[in-house]
């Protein structure tokens, strides 16, 4: 997402199309667990729920999506998230590599970054 310009989002044409992931974190601890990756689905408000600790990596992360929300809804349109442009592109990455998909970098500089397209 760029920096410092809005971006106003589509309205999907189908659920789990376009999701918005957010971590609720630092909360007391429960079975060992002290945070929570919400996913909500933008079209009916659904959502899932996944336990998960403050500190984790994003393999990790992208592991639990995989697990929880990918298996259940398959290819993705969109991902929304506020957790910065550095663990989302971090995010991706470990996704499309359990995934088994590959990136392939050009040296064309893109001024606008979004992270659609799962």
């Amino acid at each position: 997402m760029c920096e410092g310009s809005p971006y106003t989002h589509t309205v999907p044409d189908k659920q789990w199309n376009i999701l918005n992931v957010d971590f609720v974190v630092k909360l007391p601890e429960s079975f060992r667990h002290d945070a929570i990756m919400t996913i909500v689905n933008s079209v009916s408000k659904r959502v899932h729920f996944v336990l998960m600790h403050t500190i984790i990596i994003v393999e990790k992360a992208a592991k639990l999506f995989l697990h929880y929300v990918w298996k259940l809804h398959s290819l993705l349109k969109c991902v929304v998230s506020d957790c910065g442009p550095q663990f989302m592109a971090s995010f991706i990455r470990k996704l499309y590599r359990l995934l088994g998909v590959q990136l392939s970098s050009s040296t064309v500089l893109c001024r606008k970054r979004i992270f659609c397209g799962i």
